[in-house]
């Protein structure tokens, strides 16, 4: 039956034992797309997480561009983010959660041999790496592409 309601009342009138289903589990997915100076396509990831909130998510994207950077020896980081508050966090990172601070506290170290800037922009802003982590929505774990995936491609005129 659906968890709806007016069905499990009507399931009651007829005597009928039901078994509602279980609430759907919520997996957030992380994506973002790395571009050099003149907009080419570096790579693009996504990632599923198991994060207790939006906060948590939106800080765990920024400490993975930031560790992907670094592994792929990009020494001139700008990171777009719809994140208001994650942009805070490099000003002030005793507002990171508690559960975060020591990735958020290496995330700062890597940055300290890095050329780097973080922006806000509003979730319109975001088409590419919003398509290539739906893409990847019922995968499992992490996926890295060196190219982009052509059916993304549209969006990253957009961005």
């Amino acid at each position: 039956m659906s968890n709806k309601l007016r069905d499990l009342c009507t399931i009651h009138s007829f005597r009928v034992r039901c078994q509602p289903s279980p609430n759907p589990k919520i997996i957030e997915i992380i994506g973002g797309v790395f571009r050099d100076y003149q907009r080419r396509v570096l790579g693009a990831f996504c990632s599923n997480l198991d994060a207790p909130s939006v906060v948590h998510a939106k800080a765990l994207a920024v400490i993975k561009v930031i560790e992907l950077a670094w592994l792929h020896a990009c020494h001139n980081v700008w990171i777009e983010t719809d994140s208001l508050l994650v942009t805070q966090f490099f000003r002030s990172p005793h507002l990171v959660p508690w559960c975060l601070r020591i990735d958020w506290q290496n995330c700062l170290h890597r940055l300290q041999c890095m050329s780097f800037k973080i922006s806000h922009i509003f979730r319109e802003g975001n088409h590419a790496a919003d398509a290539s982590a739906n893409h990847d929505a019922l995968g499992s774990g992490f996926t890295w592409r060196d190219t982009a995936l052509s059916f993304i491609l549209s969006f990253y005129h957009r961005d």
